[in-house]
């Protein structure tokens, strides 16, 4: 059984929040306390956070997750919020159990990476190692836009995460992973403006793959722009599983 942060009111309309890779349920709090209108659910997905001792992996995660919205929700029904490596959970979720998942917004969705760039990249997690994980875990939040208010809700996340082992089955997991051919949910996918070139990549192929869904650009945001920009995001949320017009702060994301 995973570890779940439960918040908000439980006859509402419930939110499932996966967080992404090496972090927990907790990093999505400051979002939640805003959307505290609704049922909100944070797992520690398996393999992190308090779940750590759950074995990893994508299928497991989205066992779990549909065993969440069984036992935690009224309707046996939940809007699905990811970000990064909690956006192939929420692809695979939605194509498994449909009739569980209402809307869905993933925000900068990790992708399938090729099986020979995760071989050549596995051997290389030793050099974690030749770094103050100190160093590392500042970095890392610099460079997602984790601002310094917030670092207590992930600094213990991010030195698990420098584990090789737990690094490599992130990798595997990515490899073996496949995109559902379809998605019949609404589903929004959004993307930081200041993200990596790969985020807006994946997140493009997405939307030719899903021609009914929304992309948006989010101006000025890294990666972890629910915690740089939590008022903004929750704003989103709400917005897109209400069926209300988006803020106008986003930008539509073209193809090109």
């Amino acid at each position: 059984m995973l570890s779940i942060l439960e918040s908000g009111k439980p006859d509402a309309p419930a939110i499932l929040f996966l967080h992404g890779g090496g972090l927990s349920g907790q990093s999505w709090l400051p979002v939640m306390k805003i959307l505290g209108d609704f049922h909100c659910l944070a797992p520690d997905l398996p393999g992190q956070g308090s779940s750590r001792d759950v074995p990893y992996s994508i299928e497991r995660c989205v066992d779990e997750c549909a065993d969440i919205i069984r036992g935690k929700t009224k309707t046996r029904r939940a809007q699905i919020v990811a970000l990064s490596l909690g956006g192939p959970v929420a692809f695979r979720l939605a194509a498994t159990h449909p009739d569980m998942i209402d809307h869905i917004l993933i925000s900068g969705s990790s992708g399938q990476i090729p099986r020979w760039l995760a071989a050549l990249g596995k051997p290389s997690l030793w050099l974690y190692k030749l770094y103050n994980p100190d160093f590392l875990i500042r970095e890392t939040m610099r460079q997602h836009g984790i601002p310094k208010q917030y670092a207590h809700l992930v600094e213990d996340d991010l030195r698990q995460s420098l584990d090789a082992a737990f690094m490599r089955r992130f990798m595997d997991e990515l490899a073996a992973w496949q995109l559902p051919e379809r998605i019949d949910q609404p589903l929004l996918l959004a993307v930081g403006e200041r993200e990596p070139r790969a985020a807006r990549l994946f997140t493009r192929k997405y939307l030719r793959r899903f021609q009914a869904a929304r992309g948006i650009l989010v101006p000025g945001a890294r990666h972890a722009w629910s915690l740089q920009f939590p008022e903004l995001f929750a704003s989103l949320v709400r917005a897109w599983i209400e069926g209300r017009p988006l803020p106008p702060e986003f930008k539509p994301l073209s193809l090109g």
